[in-house]
C-alpha cells in the first residue's frame, strides 16, 4: 500500500527516492522494513548519546511515558541557557559584568572572559562548551549574580 501511495503521488518508485538519501540511525528499522538497503549516517548518534545523558532525549515506553527521566539534567541545562541568554540578549549586562570583575579584590584574581556557546556545532557540542566556559568562570559568575542582587 506504501509503495503505490508514493508512486502515485510521486511518480517515482519507493527505492528511487530512498535510494537519493542516506538515513538517519534512527530510520534503519524502517529501511528494513521497506526491504531497501540499509545506509546509515551515524554524524549525530554521538549527540544522541549526549542528549539522552543529560535529560534532553528521552525514551518513552508504547504509551507515551518518558522510561529514563533526568529532571536535574534538563533543569541544569534550562539554568545554563538563561544564564548565557541573560548576557547576550543585553549589552548592558555584558558591560556591568566587566565593570564588576574589573573592580574585584585583586589579592584573588578572576577570569575576565564571557560565556561561551558555540551555535554552529552540534547541539550537544554547544551544550558542552556552554558547560565548559560557565565552569571556567564560575566564581565571577557568582560575584556578578550576587552583586547584581544588592
Amino acid at each position: 500500500l506504501g509503495r503505490e501511495l508514493v508512486k502515485d503521488r510521486t511518480q517515482f518508485e519507493l527505492q528511487e527516492i530512498i535510494a537519493c538519501s542516506v538515513q538517519d540511525g534512527a530510520a534503519k528499522g524502517e529501511t528494513k522494513a521497506w526491504d531497501l538497503e540499509v545506509e546509515t549516517c551515524d554524524m549525530h548518534d554521538g549527540d544522541k548519546i549526549g542528549a539522552s545523558a543529560i535529560g534532553r532525549l528521552v525514551r518513552k515506553d508504547g504509551r507515551g511515558n518518558v522510561v529514563n527521566p533526568f529532571p536535574a539534567g534538563q533543569e541544569l541545562e534550562k539554568k545554563l541557557n538563561a544564564q548565557a541568554k541573560h548576557f547576550a540578549s543585553t549589552h548592558a549586562n555584558r558591560v556591568r559584568y566587566a565593570c564588576i570583575i574589573a573592580n574585584a579584590n585583586l589579592d584573588y584574581p578572576l577570569p575576565t572572559t564571557m560565556i561561551k556557546q558555540d551555535l554552529c556545532g552540534t547541539p550537544m557540542s554547544s551544550f558542552h562548551q556552554l558547560v565548559r566556559s560557565t565552569l571556567k568562570i564560575k566564581k565571577s559568575l557568582d560575584l556578578y549574580f550576587l552583586t547584581r542582587r544588592r
